[in-house]
This record gives C-alpha cells, structure tokens and sequence, in this order.
C-alpha cells in the first residue's frame, strides 16, 4: 500500500461515507477498530515530526508513537505508607511529577497528570507460607543466604534509567538485576533493600533503586 501524505477535504469527506468510516479521538477509524478503541483502556497514535539538521538545514520526516488514555483511565501505584508523616513529602513529590510530566518527551508537554490519592484496603484470607511480590525485589545478603529461591517461582528483570534531578538529568543510573513483579517465595520476613545506583562522577547526592518487596500472601497447591 502506499502512504497518503494529504487529501482535500471534500474527498476525505467522500471517503468517510464510501467506506463507512468514523472519527474517534480525532483518528479516522473503521467500525471495528471504533468497537476496539471503546474495549481498550488506551490507544496509540502515531504522530509526525520534523529533525533539522544543524548544518544543511534539511529537514527529515519521522514518526514516534505515543500512548492515550481514555476518559477516566490512566495509572496507578499501590503504596503502603507504614510512616503517616511521609504522606506530606509523598504527595508533595507527586504534584511536582505531575507538573513535570512522566515519560519521554517531556519537553514536548507530554506525561502530564492530575494525581489522585484514596485508601484501599486488601482483603487477605488468613496467613499463608507463600508470597507474591507486586514491586520488584532485591533481597539482603542474609536472605539469599536463606536459601529464598529454593521453592520459588520467578524471572529476573534489569533496571536502568536515567537520573532525573536538579543536579543533571544527563547521567545513566548504574543497571541492577532485580526479581520481577509477580515472583513468588516462601515467606521468610524478607524485607529487601535500597539498591545504590549513583553514576560515576555524578556527586550532587547518592542515587538509589527501590527493591522492597510490596508482599501479598497466596496459596500455592
């Protein structure tokens, strides 16, 4: 098929009938892709955009995907806060998060949001021998020493990233194996630690990497 660069409205109005076609979102759709749009908590667009070169001046075309979220949805974090006098600084660091946006092109005005806090309560059935971890994971040295992954279901994943702070946002956190969301262990009061990630030469402060286990406890047959 070959790419469509413009048309005139009163063809692409022509085309809207022809085909059936609607709009959503400001996307011309067809029926089925409207019917899956409304099933979808989000969608993606592909957006055009221009890259200058600072010598010739040329321009080139290029397009990048971005994520939207339907009307009343968005994300989502579980926290619980075992210090009630860190609920100030916690929602002081999400309005600043939100006035700074989220994601990449930041720059651009992307990644904004309206942060919303409520309380939940987990309904939890008894005790149990076993856990799930809803945050990554990276255990202290005596409890590898336990033995935690013998009779334990998990995957490991590789944290990076770059530091975001008024001291540079240009240096690269150092990477960090961590077990995954969603591992299972045999609960023996693991209580993970903070990982030091601080790049070499970024001196402002010490950078570090969550891998507290956030701990749900399930039956395993």
């Amino acid at each position: 098929t070959e790419s469509v660069r413009s048309v005139r409205k009163c063809q692409l109005d022509l085309l809207i009938v022809h085909l059936k076609l609607q709009i959503k979102h400001k996307i011309i759709c067809l029926t089925d892709e409207i019917n899956e749009l409304k099933n979808s908590p989000y969608f993606l667009d592909e957006i055009p955009r221009v890259a200058i070169d600072r010598i010739t001046s040329t321009s080139n075309i290029f397009h990048f995907l971005q994520v939207r979220f339907q009307e009343d949805c968005g994300c989502f974090f579980l926290i619980d806060l075992r210090d009630a006098k860190l609920q100030r600084k916690l929602i002081g660091a999400l309005n600043i998060l939100s006035d700074e946006g989220i994601g990449g092109d930041r720059s651009s005005g992307k990644g904004l949001f309206k942060p919303e806090c409520k309380s939940f309560e987990l309904q939890i059935k008894g005790e149990s021998k076993f856990f799930t971890t809803l945050s990554t994971y990276f255990p202290k040295e005596d409890e590898v020493r336990k033995e935690i992954i013998k009779n334990s279901w998990y995957e490991f994943i590789e944290r990076k990233g770059w530091v975001y702070s008024f001291g540079g946002t240009s240096f690269r956190r150092k990477g960090v194996r961590m077990f995954s969301e969603g591992s299972v262990f045999p609960d023996k009061k693991q209580a993970g630690q903070l990982v030091e990630v601080t790049p070499t030469g970024f001196l402002d402060h010490k950078v570090y990497r969550y891998g507290l286990p956030f701990k749900i406890p399930i039956e395993v047959s």
